[in-house]
C-alpha cells in the first residue's frame, strides 16, 4: 500500500472519531440544557437525587405520616404544657405571685390543651395501631410498651383534669394559694408521667 493511500486512511479514521467525539459531546450539551435551572455538568446528580425523592414519597402511606406527626406534635405539646404549669406556674401560684384571673386563664387553656390533645392521641394512636397489625403488639416488646403509654396516657388524662379542676374551683372564688396547694400533687405528678409518656415514645421511635 502507498504512503498516500496510508495517510488518506489514518486522516479518514482520524476524522471519524473526531466526528464522534462531537456528536457525543453535542448530545450532552444538549441534555445538560434541557433542564432548566441545573449548571452543565450535574444534570445526572440531580436527576438521580429527584428520583430518589420521588420514589420515597411513592412509598409513603400518607394518612400514616400525618397520624405520626399529629401523635408525637402534640405528645410533645401536652408534655410541655403540663410541665409547664407545673414548674413554672404553680410554684408562683403558692407564693400568691399572680393574680386569680391569669391563673385561671392559664388554667382553661391546659384544660383545653389536655382535652384536645387526649382525643388526638388517642385517633391518631388507634390509627398506627391498626395499620401496623395486631401480631406486632402480641406477646412482643412493642406491644407491652404500648399497653404501658395506654396507662400512661390514661392517668395524665385523669390527673390533669382533676388538677385543673381545682384550680377552676379556686380561682372562681377569687383565690389563688389554697387551689394551688391542692393541685400541686396532682399537677406535679401529672408533669411526671408527662416526660415519661416522651420517653416511652422515642423508644418505641427505635423500632423496639
Amino acid at each position: 500500500m502507498s504512503s498516500a493511500a496510508v495517510e488518506s486512511s489514518t486522516s479518514r479514521s482520524a476524522s471519524a472519531r473526531l466526528n464522534a467525539s462531537t456528536s457525543t459531546f453535542g448530545s450532552s450539551a444538549t441534555t445538560t440544557r434541557s433542564i432548566p435551572g441545573v449548571r452543565p455538568g450535574r444534570p445526572r446528580a440531580v436527576r438521580r437525587f429527584l428520583d430518589a425523592g420521588w420514589s420515597t414519597l411513592s412509598r409513603m402511606n400518607i394518612p400514616y405520616v400525618l397520624a405520626v406527626v399529629v401523635h408525637l406534635g402534640f405528645a410533645g405539646l401536652w408534655a410541655g404544657g403540663v410541665a409547664f404549669a407545673a414548674w413554672a406556674v404553680l410554684p408562683s401560684a403558692l407564693r400568691g405571685d399572680i393574680d386569680p384571673q391569669p391563673l385561671a386563664a392559664i388554667t382553661n387553656k391546659l384544660s383545653t390543651l389536655t382535652r384536645v390533645s387526649a382525643v388526638l392521641l388517642l385517633l391518631s394512636g388507634g390509627y398506627m395501631a391498626v395499620f401496623i397489625g395486631g401480631d406486632a403488639f402480641r406477646g412482643t416488646t412493642r406491644g407491652i410498651l404500648v399497653g404501658l403509654m395506654v396507662v400512661l396516657w390514661l392517668a395524665l388524662t385523669g390527673l390533669s383534669e382533676m388538677a385543673c379542676s381545682r384550680l377552676r374551683d379556686g380561682t372562681d372564688l377569687d383565690k389563688v394559694r389554697a387551689p394551688a396547694r391542692e393541685a400541686k400533687t396532682r399537677l406535679q405528678a401529672a408533669a411526671v408521667l408527662a416526660v415519661a409518656l416522651l420517653v416511652l415514645g422515642g423508644v418505641l421511635a427505635t423500632g423496639v
